[in-house]
């Protein structure tokens, strides 16, 4: 007999960076690749994202932007050991490479880095409904948060702050790279309000066309 195996409903929903990393391993594990050049010749190269990386050494020093703890403290550059969940150099016009190829692949429209069927799987709701925090969003996908039609990952480390952010039907998009710190409870209530009001006007302007 063959028994099927049934796979484990999930009953809530945590944030974690260690399972980002964990994720990366498996790339490693199947591939016999170093995440990072996996990254860099299946990911980079094809979007021709050639101002990005995880080693800031494989980059311009002179093109490098200064991130703050405040507007009075700089600091230094670093890394860390949980690199994959968020520790990508890049820049605006690399990143929305990065972004138009996510808006054309839930259109069905790209296979620069997946086939159309991976696209696909990068956007379905993984959870049942109301697991998702819903503050969040209504579910979850592949790294993408799933809200009201559209999809949008984001995130900060100390002295940056991202957010990227598609209509479902790939039709609009924006993204927002910010130096402002976010990583204490009063920088991040400063910062979610200068995102507000930055997303916002981004949100009305595109609703307005």
């Amino acid at each position: 007999h063959r028994h099927q195996i049934r796979q484990p409903i999930p009953d809530q929903w945590n944030y974690s960076n260690i399972a980002t990393s964990l994720a990366a391993y498996l790339v490693e594990a199947a591939t016999g690749e170093d995440f990072r050049d996996y990254v860099r010749t299946q990911i980079l190269q094809p979007l021709q994202m050639y101002n990005s990386a995880y080693d800031l050494d494989n980059l311009n020093a002179d093109l490098l932007a200064t991130i703050y703890f405040d507007k009075n403290t700089p600091l230094p550059y670093y890394s860390n050991d949980s690199y994959p969940d968020g520790s990508l150099n890049t820049n605006n016009e690399d990143l929305s490479k990065f972004l138009l190829d996510m808006m054309k692949g839930a259109k069905g429209e790209s296979e620069s880095l997946f086939s159309k069927e991976g696209y696909a799987m990068l956007f379905n709701p993984l959870l049942p409904n109301g697991i998702t925090p819903a503050a969040l969003g209504d579910n979850q996908g592949v790294f993408w948060i799933l809200n009201q039609g559209d999809i949008s990952h984001g995130g900060s480390d100390p002295g940056i702050s991202t957010e990227m952010q598609f209509s479902g039907d790939g039709r609009v998009g924006f993204l927002m790279l910010s130096t402002m710190d976010a990583s204490t409870d009063e920088h991040e209530e400063e910062y979610v309000a200068f995102a507000t009001q930055a997303l916002t006007a981004v949100i009305e302007f595109i609703q307005a066309q």
